[in-house]
């Protein structure tokens, strides 16, 4: 599970990602928070990533650029970049937390805007399809290997709904699950 914090009504918009990952044999828990620098907490039952402080000064993250997606894309950074992966892929693949580099581009086809961050030393292509409008509506995402020339993960939105979660999460409300496409 990950989990973004940003501010509106400021600039550089981040305050805290956090990434939590559950596997068959523990459990592993990463904090970024970004001040004045970004200081980052890493617990994990893996001996070698277990209860970690990193410190960075200012650096981007690619959870911040969803945001930056939603909120004004016309502000998203362009060509050759330092940036801090998705704490999930991190942790996932037992990489180190470091910015690394990766080049973005965005590109614009049949009234949609696609923001690619291609990472040559992590063999990744990200990919994320969002509309041309407010509220900038992200369409969906592809993950691509770039050695093995394959996709990894693929996602699309179906449908969006707008209901009141707080008076429809309780036993009986997974009737909504046929009407936002998400029984098989």
């Amino acid at each position: 599970m990950n989990s973004s914090f940003v501010s509106l009504e400021e600039k550089e918009s981040l305050r805290k990602i956090t990434a939590s990952i559950q596997e068959w044999c523990g459990h592993t828990y990463l904090q970024l928070n970004k001040k004045s620098e970004l200081k980052i907490k890493r617990h994990s039952y893996f001996e070698g990533e277990a209860d970690q402080e990193l410190n960075f000064k200012n650096a981007l993250t690619e959870e911040e650029l969803w945001s930056t997606i939603r909120i004004n894309p016309s502000s998203l950074p362009i060509g050759n970049l330092n940036i801090i992966p998705s704490l999930d892929l991190l942790q996932l693949n037992h990489l180190r937390i470091k910015p690394y580099q990766a080049i973005a581009k965005l590109d614009f086809k049949n009234n949609y805007f696609t923001y690619s961050l291609e990472f040559q030393d992590l063999n990744r292509l990200l990919k994320i399809k969002f509309k041309n409008s407010f509220p900038y509506q992200i369409e969906g995402w592809e993950e691509f290997s770039l050695k093995e020339n394959i996709q990894l993960s693929r996602a699309n939105r179906l449908t969006t709904k707008k209901i009141s979660y707080w008076q429809n999460n309780k036993l009986g409300d997974e009737k909504y699950r046929d009407s936002l496409l998400l029984n098989p």
